[in-house]
């Protein structure tokens, strides 16, 4: 059985887009052995104790080059030690010591491709390297596939795998009835976005589903707007709702369990989140894929995405789900109107969602697709 090192900065028991991701990477690379090498994380102990898999954590610094240092230590130890044959790399700067590996013992990596840590940010020479260097590299999207042969990286070597979703954890037969008593939400209808709050990532459109919501008001009173997930910008967007005199129509949910989130899938009507393209002096901030969106749709949810990034690549508009444009507040409130008021399409854009998903986004299609890769 052929080992693989996967190496990444981002995995669980840290909640986000990047770790569910290679999470789903391991499950689909169940004939392999896969020996992971990350850094630890609050409640890494309890977690790793469960996994099937071989994981090694390294001390994490308040400063991040001492943590990536170490990282990097670690994975050169790992992989010769464990004699290792391919690197998966799940960040791009944990290709740099994979590129040492390559250079000085001839093996073999593959650099994963999500998003904004390579649009957000100058590719210097050594990150040059890594990419010239890799085996090949797996973006999630068409929209990062394009972005990376627009700075340079070699077409040939660009494989596209959309990411896949856990699709016995989300379902369209969950039964919300206790969230929704919890919540005393029985007669609401109700829009959900999940998403971490940071500030650094605030492309995610939060705030401009709240300026939309007093327009949507108009049209659907009983409206709640649930906001899962956490950071440094909650206050920031708590203050925007207070402002618009919108606290009776909110409810940021803060952090939520895995166990739980499935059921705020099944509990909201539509599934919103106008993800913007934002430049800045250091490049572009967009959402690369959105596998909320696939969350979302295999619950049976009708979606709402910003005409932006790689979301087109989570969801068709008009058929799955809806693009708007992500800056306009009315074409927004729009959108959610419509899919509120009219019963028949948010269904059927519900159910065409959640076949899509069952067709090509589980688990099995991933697995297909990476064994491919890794056995070019």
């Amino acid at each position: 059985m052929h080992k693989i090192l996967l190496v990444t900065l981002d995995f669980p028991p840290i909640v986000g887009g990047i770790s569910t991701y290679l999470y789903s990477v391991i499950k689909a690379l169940s004939h392999y052995e896969v020996i992971v090498v990350t850094p630890m994380t609050q409640g890494a102990f309890k977690f790793d104790r469960e996994q099937d898999f071989k994981i090694y954590r390294t001390k994490k610094f308040y400063f991040r080059k001492l943590t990536l240092l170490f990282l990097y230590w670690k994975i050169i130890l790992i992989a010769i030690k464990e004699r290792i044959r391919v690197i998966y790399c799940g960040h791009i700067l944990t290709g740099v010591p994979a590129l040492l590996l390559k250079l000085f013992t001839n093996r073999a990596y593959i650099v994963v491709i999500y998003g904004i840590e390579v649009t957000d940010r100058k590719i210097g020479k050594l990150l040059n390297l890594v990419f010239n260097n890799a085996t090949c590299i797996i973006t999630v999207s068409n929209f990062i596939e394009n972005y990376l042969v627009g700075i340079g990286v070699d077409s040939s070597k660009i494989i596209v795998i959309h990411p896949c979703v856990d699709t016995e954890r989300f379902n369209p037969y969950i039964n919300p009835v206790n969230l929704r008593r919890r919540h005393c939400l029985e007669n609401e209808k109700v829009i959900l976005t999940v998403s971490r709050l940071a500030t650094s990532e605030r492309y995610k459109g939060h705030d401009t589903v709240l300026k939309a919501l007093p327009h949507i008001l108009k049209e659907v009173p009983n409206l709640v707007y649930i906001i899962v997930g956490d950071g440094d910008d909650r206050k920031r967007l708590q203050d925007l709702a207070t402002n618009l005199g919108l606290s009776n129509n909110i409810l940021f949910t803060g952090f939520v369990s895995e166990e739980e989130l499935p059921m705020y899938y099944a509990l909201c009507n539509v599934f919103v989140m106008p993800s913007q393209e934002i430049k800045n002096k250091t490049g572009l901030k967009a959402e690369g894929f959105g596998i909320v969106y696939l969350e979302a749709s295999v619950c049976g949810k009708p979606v709402i995405g910003g005409r932006s990034g790689g979301v087109s690549d989570a969801l068709i508009d008009g058929v799955t789900g809806l693009l708007v444009n992500p800056f306009d507040e009315q074409e927004i409130a729009a959108a959610i109107i419509k899919l509120l008021t009219d019963k028949e399409l948010a269904d059927r854009i519900g159910e065409a969602g959640c076949e899509r998903v069952l067709r090509e986004f589980n688990i099995q299609v991933l697995a297909n697709k990476l064994v491919d890769v890794l056995s070019s």
